[in-house]
């Protein structure tokens, strides 16, 4: 006859083995996943849902918050070429108007210098 020793020590193994398939190996399934997006800030991987439990449910919410991410960088860089463009813009406008300035200024010289009646041929 088995002892009560030996089938709570079985009844123990099995829990801790239960446990460790059901519970630890999806968290660390999930940690790894997680501690790679945060490594490698690669906002395009998604964490792999294999359940609707509580873990499953929150690989999910993590996913949304990565595509929330992913969606503000995008903006993020389109608003930054934008603002590139405009300022590169900005400067060439800036340019011809100093370019402008300064054939004044050179007329303007050359009028002050000869008089007004000469520099009308």
């Amino acid at each position: 006859m088995i002892s009560g020793g030996v089938i709570l020590y079985l009844i123990i193994i099995i829990v801790f083995w239960v446990a460790k398939k059901f519970i630890v190996g999806p968290i660390i399934a999930l940690y790894s996943q997680l501690d790679l997006v945060a490594e490698t800030m690669d906002l395009t991987h998604e964490i792999s849902v294999d359940s609707q439990d509580e873990l499953g449910v929150m690989a999910q919410s993590v996913n949304k918050v990565i595509s929330s991410f992913r969606h503000g960088t995008v903006s993020t860089r389109e608003s930054a070429d934008k603002l590139l463009i405009s300022a590169q813009t900005m400067e060439s406008m800036a340019n011809n108007i100093q370019s402008r300035i300064l054939q004044f200024k050179s007329n303007q010289d050359r009028f002050d210098r000869c008089g007004a009646s000469a520099c009308q041929r």
